[in-house]
């Protein structure tokens, strides 16, 4: 968990292939909850 959060602060320019791999893994994994989290705040502004 700690290097999955490393990995979402650090500058993509600064990280391996293997890094950039695995953050687009775990962003591709997280795309369902995304696309609930982003109209929820959405809404919560009007």
């Amino acid at each position: 968990m700690k290097s999955t959060r490393c990995l979402l602060l650090c500058n993509k320019k600064r990280m391996s292939d293997a890094q950039a791999v695995h953050l687009n893994d775990i962003l591709q994994a997280n795309r369902p909850l995304l696309t609930v989290y982003f109209p929820k705040d959405e809404l919560k502004r009007l």
